[in-house]
C-alpha cells in the first residue's frame, strides 16, 4: 500500500476534510482543492509544513479507505502494479538522464502518466517535494507534446501536487522558471529528434535529474487504476491542461 499511496487518483472533494484552522490556509471555491503553489509559498514555514502534512494525510486515508473496501480479487481487476523499469521494457520508451524518449504513437497517455508519476513518487519519497507543491511543466511544438503534457499535468494533479502550464517555451526558460521558484519541473520535447518521436526532460527542484535519480526514478513501484486508461493506453476520460501561466516565459525573454 505504501507505493500505491502516492499513485492511485485522489478524490478531490476528500479536501474539505482537511479544513483545519491554519493562518493562511484557503480553499478553492470551485470544487474544495486545496491551495495554489501561491498560496502555499504565502504561508509561513511551519505552517506551509503542516499544510502538506494534512495534505497528505488525506489523500492517504482516502486510498486507505478504498483499499479496504476491495477486496484481494477486486484489487487485481480494477488495480495493477508496474515497476518504472518494466514499463521501459514494455512501452519501448527508453528513460535516461536526458529523460523519457521515444515513438509519440509509444508514449501513450498512460506510459506518459506512469512516468511522470514515477517521477514525483521518487522526489517525494526523497523528501525534495510535498504534496501541495507546484510543479511546473511546457512543451514544445511537435503535433504530440500537448497530449503528453495533459497526461503528465493529470499525473502532477492526481498526486495532490498543482501543475502549473508554462506554455510552448524553450527547455531553458521552464527549467530556470522551476528552479527559481523551488519547484520542480518537466518539459515535454524531442529535442533535435525527427518529429515523429518525443520525450520529457525532469528535472529536480535544483536542477536537472542525475545518474542517482534515474536509478531511483527506475525503481519506482506504480499502482494504477485500470479504468484511467482504454485498451491503447488513452485516457477514458481526457483531461484538459490547464490554463497556461506565462510567468516563465516573460521572465526568459526580459
Amino acid at each position: 500500500a505504501s507505493n500505491a499511496v502516492a499513485v492511485l487518483r485522489f478524490d478531490r472533494h476528500s479536501g474539505r476534510n482537511m479544513r483545519r484552522k491554519i493562518p493562511g490556509w484557503r480553499y478553492s471555491a470551485l470544487d474544495s482543492w486545496p491551495l495554489t503553489h501561491a498560496r502555499v509559498s504565502g504561508l509561513r514555514d511551519g505552517n506551509r509544513r503542516i499544510a502538506a502534512s494534512l495534505w497528505q494525510s488525506c489523500r492517504d486515508k482516502a486510498l486507505e479507505s478504498r483499499l479496504k473496501s476491495t477486496s484481494g480479487s477486486e484489487m487485481s481487476e480494477k488495480f495493477e502494479t508496474i515497476a518504472i523499469a518494466d514499463l521501459m521494457a514494455q512501452s519501448g520508451v527508453g528513460f535516461g538522464t536526458s529523460g523519457a524518449r521515444g515513438l509519440a504513437e509509444a508514449m501513450t497517455d498512460r506510459v506518459c502518466y506512469l512516468y511522470t508519476v514515477g517521477f514525483v513518487q521518487y522526489l517525494e519519497k526523497a523528501d525534495l517535494v510535498h504534496p501541495g507543491d507546484a510543479v511546473a511543466l511546457a512543451g514544445d511544438f511537435r503535433p504530440s507534446s500537448p497530449r503528453i503534457m495533459a497526461a503528465a499535468a493529470a499525473a502532477i494533479c492526481d498526486l495532490g501536487y498543482q501543475p502549473v502550464n508554462c506554455g510552448h517555451v524553450p527547455t531553458p526558460a521552464v527549467a530556470c522558471y522551476a528552479i527559481a521558484e523551488g519547484i520542480a519541473s518537466l518539459m515535454v520535447t524531442g529535442s533535435h529528434i525527427p518529429d515523429d518521436r518525443n520525450g520529457i526532460k525532469f528535472n529536480r527542484p535544483d536542477g536537472e535529474i542525475l545518474k542517482a535519480d534515474e536509478a531511483g526514478i527506475r525503481e519506482q513501484l506504480v499502482c494504477l487504476e485500470r479504468a484511467l486508461f482504454d485498451e491503447n493506453g488513452r485516457f477514458c476520460d481526457a483531461p484538459a491542461l490547464p490554463a497556461e501561466d506565462g510567468t516563465a516565459y516573460r521572465r526568459y525573454v526580459s
